[in-house]
C-alpha cells in the first residue's frame, strides 16, 4: 500500500510510463472503433447494494465537446491524448487505494474506501486529486502542447 504522498520514485516512473503510453498510441494506425455498447437486461438490474463508507470523486474534462476534431486525423490525435490522459489518471486512483466505478468518456467517478487503510477514504481522494492535477499539469500537458494537441483542464 502506497502512501497518501506519492514519493519522487512513484513520479519517475510515472513519466516512463506516460512518456511509452504516448509512444504507443503513436505508432497506432486508427484508434477510432465505430459501434455502440448496449447493455443487455441482466446488467441493468436494480435491486441490490451494500452499504459502504467512503468518499467519491469525480472527474469531468472542461468543454470536452469542444474539442472534437473536424477530420478523422485530429479525431485520432483527441482519442490517443484522452487515452493517455485516463490511463494516467485512472492509475493514480488505483496507486491511492482508490476504485474506478464509472468512465463516462470524459470523465470518470472513482471511491475511496475507509477499510483497510492507514489514511481515510476523504484524505485519499483529496490526495488523489491534488496528484491527478499534477500529473496533468507536469506529465500530460508539456507532452500535449509539444505536439500541437491543446492540455486537458478538467474540474
Amino acid at each position: 500500500m502506497r502512501a497518501t504522498t506519492l514519493t519522487p520514485e512513484y513520479w519517475a516512473e510515472q513519466r516512463q510510463r506516460v512518456d511509452g503510453r504516448f509512444q504507443k498510441l503513436h505508432a497506432r494506425d486508427n484508434a477510432l472503433i465505430k459501434g455502440i455498447g448496449i447493455p443487455s437486461e441482466e446488467d441493468l438490474t436494480i435491486g441490490t447494494g451494500k452499504h459502504m463508507k467512503m468518499a467519491v470523486l469525480f472527474l469531468d474534462i472542461c468543454a470536452s465537446t469542444a474539442r472534437a476534431g473536424d477530420t478523422p486525423e485530429t479525431q485520432q490525435d483527441e482519442l490517443k491524448a484522452m487515452a493517455v490522459f485516463f490511463d494516467t489518471m485512472i492509475r493514480i486512483i488505483e496507486d491511492l487505494g482508490g476504485t474506478v466505478e464509472k468512465n463516462t468518456g470524459d470523465g470518470l467517478m472513482a471511491y475511496f474506501e475507509d477499510a483497510d487503510y492507514p489514511d481515510n477514504g476523504s484524505t485519499r481522494a483529496v490526495s488523489a486529486a491534488l496528484h491527478m492535477m499534477r500529473a496533468n499539469q507536469h506529465l500530460i500537458s508539456p507532452r500535449l502542447t509539444q505536439i500541437g494537441i491543446k492540455p486537458f483542464s478538467f474540474v
